[in-house]
């Protein structure tokens, strides 16, 4: 019985020693004492803004400031580009970044990025470019161009050409309606990319000769009715704040680039004008109890130099007619003054009108058969005829020397400040209305816009 004992004990022992000498055989695991690196913390993003530009337009090479806040100072962690294409940055702090237009070839309006290192930009620029900058790039001559017109112009009464190249036409819209009748709309409309597109700036409820005046800003002036004047907010359509109540047909409005001053005439010779583009005070009323029509033509140089033409009641031989008036004023003393052309053929007016300075000047008075060229070397206070042909419609002028004139579908062009003229180009739809800025020449049809750059 005891032996039986001692060999059960020992049997757990030879196999505890056996499973030993397996272990040993297998290989030692390797452990990895390296310790892991830490996790770099994430660093936060800058909320960077870009609130405006000193200016939303130039061109190549001109020196532009962006506004805004939580830029940096540091060049190397900012990048600009134009449609992809870097601009140089001149300096930078941390609210502005200074920096040179690129040559960004055809793009007018590029889209503009900003980026900085570590940042998140948002652009809160609100400007009639939705944000970005318009480049104005070189023109090369061209012939005539001509392009789809984005209404049927009845008529085409008014042309604004601004600096930015923005240019902005009113114009009479009629629509036929079953039976033959028509009914008339009239609008402003307006192009930033020099024709390529064209927008309604704001609709009107006056006829062909409604005045209005915009700023590079895409704000402005506008009547609704024909003697209320209202604001036009940019890039919107729409009618702001009552600006000028008026109680007579307003036949020119004019208004600096900040709304802040401003002349408003109406059709009957009655000036008023603003120096905070709220507040307006009568200060001329023209001398006449006869009718007096203005508005036709007019011109500024600045809120000094103005010059507002039209015609005036006036009886002859018993027989009353109409005949050549004009209201101005040339200088920042001397006030407003009248100009009568008693002497000129019943029923003429004046069409056109333009000053290449305070003192030289022409004017263009159409007749019912034949038309005449006026030239001043005083303002306006004294004019000499200097050309009586062709019955233009319309003229403009490059310089005192270089200019277009219409007739019907017909431009012509004179190198000797209207004292004669030839042909430069025919059209197939009579031409209502032409304009010139900045080496471009534009013209106005019933469905088309022509231009020429010089």
């Amino acid at each position: 019985m005891k032996k039986q004992i001692r060999l059960l004990m020992v049997l757990p022992f030879v196999l505890l020693f056996g499973n030993c000498s397996k272990d040993s055989e297998v290989e030692a695991v390797k452990v990895d004492t390296t310790v892991p690196e830490p996790k770099p913390t994430p660093v936060p993003l800058v909320e960077v803004k870009i609130n405006s530009y000193s200016k939303n337009y130039g061109r190549k090479d001109d020196i532009i400031t962006i506004y805004g806040e939580n830029f940096t100072d540091k060049i190397e962690d900012i990048s600009l580009v134009f449609d992809g294409i870097p601009a140089k940055i001149i300096s930078a702090t941390s609210t502005e970044i200074k920096f040179k237009i690129p040559d960004t070839m055809d793009t007018q309006i590029p889209i503009l990025t900003l980026i900085i290192t570590n940042s998140k930009v948002t652009n809160l620029v609100k400007n009639c470019y939705n944000g970005n900058i318009a480049i104005l790039g070189n023109r090369s001559p061209s012939p005539w161009i001509v392009m789809n017109s984005p209404s049927i112009n009845a008529s085409v009464s008014n042309v604004q050409i601004l600096d930015n190249r923005a240019i902005y036409y009113h114009t009479e819209s009629k629509t036929t309606l079953s039976g033959g009748s028509s009914i008339s709309y009239f609008y402003v409309y307006r192009s930033f990319d020099e024709g390529k597109t064209w927008g309604i700036w704001i609709d009107t409820q006056s006829d062909s000769r409604f005045p209005f005046s915009a700023t590079t800003n895409d704000e402005g002036w506008s009547l609704y009715g024909s003697a209320n004047l209202y604001k036009t907010l940019a890039s919107s359509g729409t009618r702001g704040d009552l600006v000028f109540k008026g109680t007579s047909t307003i036949g020119v409005v004019t208004a600096n680039e900040n709304l802040t001053a401003g002349t408003i005439v109406t059709y009957n010779g009655t000036v008023y004008d603003t120096n905070d583009g709220i507040n307006f005070s009568n200060v001329y009323t023209s001398n006449t109890d006869t009718y007096v029509g203005l508005g036709l033509a007019s011109f500024a140089l600045d809120n000094n130099h103005i010059w507002v033409t039209g015609y005036k009641g006036i009886t002859v031989n018993s027989s009353y007619t109409l005949k050549p008036f004009m209201i101005y004023k040339n200088t920042s003393s001397a006030g407003w003054k009248e100009k009568f052309f008693t002497d000129e053929p019943n029923e003429t007016y004046i069409r056109e009108i333009q000053f290449f300075d305070a003192d030289s000047g022409l004017l263009l008075l159409v007749g019912p058969s034949s038309s005449k060229i006026y030239k001043s070397n005083n303002g306006g206070d004294n004019w000499i005829s200097i050309y009586n042909g062709e019955n233009f419609s319309n003229f403009v002028f490059k310089d005192a020397t270089t200019g277009w004139a219409t007739l019907k579908n017909v431009i012509y062009k004179t190198t000797d400040g209207g004292a004669s003229w030839s042909i430069e180009y025919n059209h197939n739809e009579d031409i209502l209305k032409i304009a010139y800025k900045d080496n471009v020449i534009w013209a106005f049809s019933k469905t088309k816009i022509l231009k020429r750059n010089l």
